[in-house]
């Protein structure tokens, strides 16, 4: 009787042990992964570009016949085959943007010069987080239709961005629209740095053949601006002369 017994218990015991482990149920753990889509993250280094068109350019200086040149001008012609007196001269303002602002970095008092013989000059003023002449009003009501307002005092410096593109016959429209414009010439500018409450005068100047080139039905200059805060790779400032 003793085996039975011991069989019976061995039973029970098998029975409890199954019953307290419950069915078995299968699991697999999924892997983890990114929802980004496999491509290169693509960083903007700068803010949303502003544009504007200048007025049709004058004509400052026409060139001189060599009949109306000094001796010493014809002088320097046979040196150096170029004479400074020859060469006429384009100047460029914009009338309907004369300022550019994208949030708390504009440029103003923009003018460009482009001349016969292939360079350009650019100048204009920069500022960034400019002093406010007028204190900002207080104790008034803030309505949900307002913009917010973006926080920038903090901001030290930035960097500017600004590129030159050179129009031919574009006619008498320079708003936007959906007419694209003959680009003849594009121009980059060298970037710099603006301080927070420093107004920074800017010259850039260059020289590009295709100037030369299309000089006659060039009429227009379109400048774009945008603003950064660091230095994109193989764009730093290339004039020494430039840097404060």
């Amino acid at each position: 009787m003793k085996r039975p017994i011991g069989l019976l218990y061995l039973a029970a015991a098998a029975f409890v042990v199954v019953v307290a482990a419950g069915p078995h149920r299968g699991a697999t753990r999924s892997s983890t992964t990114c929802s980004l889509p496999n491509h290169d993250y693509q960083y903007r280094e700068f803010s949303q570009p502003a544009r504007s068109v200048s007025a049709v350019g004058i004509l400052v200086r026409e060139p001189l016949p060599i009949a109306g040149m000094t001796e010493f001008e014809r002088e320097r012609l046979r040196h150096t085959g170029d004479a400074v007196a020859l060469r006429a001269v384009k100047a460029f303002q914009f009338v309907d943007r004369p300022r550019l602002q994208v949030d708390h970095c504009s440029i103003s008092q923009i003018t460009v010069n482009v001349y016969e013989s292939g360079a350009w000059t650019l100048s204009l003023r920069a500022d960034q987080n400019p002093i406010q002449l007028v204190p900002p009003e207080i104790d008034r009501d803030v309505t949900t239709s307002e913009e917010s307002f973006k926080f920038t005092d903090h901001i030290k410096r930035n960097i500017f961005q600004v590129q030159l593109r050179c129009y031919a016959r574009t006619g008498g429209a320079t708003s936007e629209n959906a007419l694209g414009k003959p680009v003849v010439i594009p121009l980059n500018v060298a970037p710099f740095w603006v301080q927070r409450q420093q107004p920074r005068w800017y010259v850039d100047t260059g020289n590009d053949a295709w100037i030369a080139q299309y000089f006659d039905i060039i009429d227009r200059v379109e400048i774009e601006f945008a603003y950064g805060d660091r230095v994109p790779i193989g764009a730093e400032e290339r004039r020494s002369w430039q840097k404060q």
